[in-house]
């Protein structure tokens, strides 16, 4: 089959434009989410109040809040020439949204599905011993593939549980997109397409309707595998790796 070039690099091109835009990639997965959900809701599945079991899953968007993304190396020791204020770093407040499915294994259940994330960050440069100064600012776009095992508390209120303490990994696809340099005088830089780490959350569900739907909060914290890579954050160094902490409004559906 001959594929045109021409065509093939306009549809990369369009496909890359949508990830840049972190609004409409976070709209698009949760409309795939409901796309899913609809289809699922017309497969005549019965409603039951029993906790679900065998290969049905549970369904459920959320969207919120995060900080984190890049972890940048703190210890200038570490860094040939580098005195203790050459290299430092913020964070700003970033949002998530994601799909998830929940399937019931015995009293408590595993849980996957995909995230969206987007984290801004910047990093300033003042070295006058290796001649880097400026400033640099990254937004970093990751779509999150977790895998958790969910505990499932005060299951005598609720057939799934009123609380699920979540742990697991957690893998990263990245992209540095939107970098902008306010300085020649910095160093290079790459990055990790791929990153991967252990995760820790909590789901809370305190409202449940007659339909067996539920709205409640989630909390979940990650540390994982270095992303950027530049003089200050070489991979041999320790503190480098990848982070975040975020909380939001999860809405699961009935089953």
């Amino acid at each position: 089959m001959n594929i045109d070039k021409k065509s093939f690099e306009m549809f990369t091109h369009k496909v890359q434009s949508c990830f840049r835009n972190p609004l409409l990639t976070g709209l698009m997965l949760l409309a795939a989410g409901l796309l899913v959900v609809l289809i699922k809701g017309c497969s005549g599945i019965q409603h039951t109040n029993e906790s679900p079991k065998g290969i049905n899953p549970i369904l459920s968007i959320h969207g919120g809040l995060n900080k984190g993304g890049i972890v940048e190396n703190t210890d200038m020791e570490v860094v040939a020439g580098a005195e203790a204020d050459a290299f430092s770093g913020a964070t700003r407040t970033g949002f998530n949204a994601g799909v998830r499915a929940t399937l019931t294994v015995g009293k408590n259940a595993l849980e996957t599905g995909i995230d969206y994330m987007m984290n801004s960050q910047t990093f300033i440069y003042n070295d006058d011993i290796n001649r880097f100064h400026g400033k640099r600012d990254i937004n970093t776009y990751q779509f999150i593939l977790p895998v958790t095992w969910n505990l499932r508390l005060f299951r005598n209120y609720h057939p799934e549980g009123l609380i699920h303490v979540k742990f697991g990994g957690a893998l990263q696809f990245n992209q540095l997109l939107a970098v902008t340099n306010h300085s020649l005088e910095l160093p290079d830089k790459s990055s990790n397409i791929f990153s991967g780490g252990g995760t820790l959350g909590l789901n809370i569900f305190p409202v449940n309707f007659d339909n067996g739907a539920r709205l409640g909060l989630y909390f979940d914290l990650y540390r994982g595998s270095q992303i950027y890579i530049d003089y200050y954050n070489q991979p041999e160094f320790e503190v480098p790796g990848s982070s975040y902490r975020r909380f939001g409004i999860v809405y699961q559906f009935g089953n």
